[in-house]
């Protein structure tokens, strides 16, 4: 043979044996497919749609309450993932349960960053300037800010950068909890005014100007009003990958953690003198919310703010969990709120 011949034949053998290993590989990797098509399948048939963006439901634990997950809206959010994110970027969501800053006293803790030095002790053991009477009259005013602060659709344990935490349908933001703790209340015989304006519109700039006017109009038309809550959501951020979501259970379900906030105007400028009253009644609050249901309440935060609290004796801050909770962990919070709120107020 000669060498002309020769190298024919060995480039010849080359591409044989070249195509031979390319079509074995292209036959494991169809097989693979063939075997993954139903995992495939079932991965693209968990995730679920989510005001835009796609999230994927955790495990579901032996704690879950079952009775409380709906099937029909869940099977009509399955879409295409690929299609729906756009290759967005995925970030974490730390789930905790925050307790346990600043100085402890009984069973809760207070974070107090006022300016005035306060006797926790002595103002829990003081009596409330008010109680439940027992009136058709409303006694509870319950308003919201920012209204459109809202929350996560599923507890999905993450979430894409498009995500704003911010929605105009009641269904979705902090109005559903200002309900959830309303409706708890009437069934605990206390009448309640559930104001559900949107303050935060136009935007944030003036909201709390805006809040404090309907405040102050439900107070001159209605003067048995003695508690006013401002129903916020929180937002916590742990760092540019990841959001802090504080959860808590009761009866095996999870809920979204709050956290009272109390002003102080120790030097008087901010038409405030009556702060003390106000952090007696957070305080009992706190106190209230560990005893029934423990681990609901992040540390009271004591402050030199006002946000409206100077609207009465009984007037309030609460944030209900953060833009990482789910509403349903949110609003099953305002249910165990409304609960704590009623004995408070039958005990003064």
């Amino acid at each position: 043979m000669n060498r002309t011949v020769k190298k024919i034949f060995f480039r010849s053998t080359a591409v044989v044996l070249v195509s031979f290993t390319l079509l074995s590989v292209a036959v494991r990797l169809s097989r693979a497919c063939v075997e993954n098509t139903q995992a495939i399948s079932t991965m693209a048939a968990g995730l679920v749609f989510s005001e835009g963006r796609i999230s994927e439901p955790k495990q579901r634990s032996e704690s879950t309450n079952l009775d409380t997950i709906s099937t029909d809206t869940t099977s009509e959010k399955i879409i295409d993932a690929e299609s729906a994110v756009n290759n967005e970027r995925k970030f974490d969501i730390i789930e905790s349960k925050y307790t346990a800053a600043g100085t402890g006293y009984d069973n809760f803790y207070v974070k107090n960053t006022a300016s005035a030095n306060i006797n926790i002790g002595e103002l829990l053991n003081a009596k409330l300037e008010f109680s439940a009477k027992d009136t058709s009259d409303p006694q509870v005013l319950i308003v919201h800010t920012h209204t459109t602060e809202a929350y996560m659709d599923t507890d999905a344990g993450f979430y894409y950068e498009s995500y704003t935490a911010r929605s105009d349908d009641d269904n979705k933001n902090v109005v559903s909890v200002g309900e959830a703790i309303a409706n708890q209340l009437l069934l605990m015989g206390i009448n309640v005014i559930h104001d559900k304006t949107h303050h935060d519109a136009p935007g944030y700039n003036g909201s709390y100007d805006r809040s404090m006017e309907t405040i102050e109009k439900h107070l001159e038309e209605n003067p048995s009003i003695c508690v006013v809550l401002d129903i916020h959501r929180d937002a916590l951020i742990a760092n540019d990958e990841a959001i802090i979501k504080p959860t808590f259970t009761v009866n095996g379900r999870k809920a979204a953690q709050i956290m009272i906030m109390s002003g102080c105007d120790s030097e008087g400028v901010n038409g405030f003198s009556f702060w003390e009253e106000n952090l007696k009644f957070a305080l009992k609050l706190q106190k209230k919310a560990e005893t029934l249901y423990p681990g609901m309440t992040r540390p009271l935060y004591f402050g030199d703010f006002t946000y409206n609290m100077n609207a009465n004796t009984g007037s309030l801050l609460i944030e209900v969990g953060t833009h990482a909770n789910s509403l349903d962990e949110a609003v099953y919070t305002g249910k165990l709120l409304g609960n704590v709120l009623a004995q408070v107020l039958k005990e003064a």
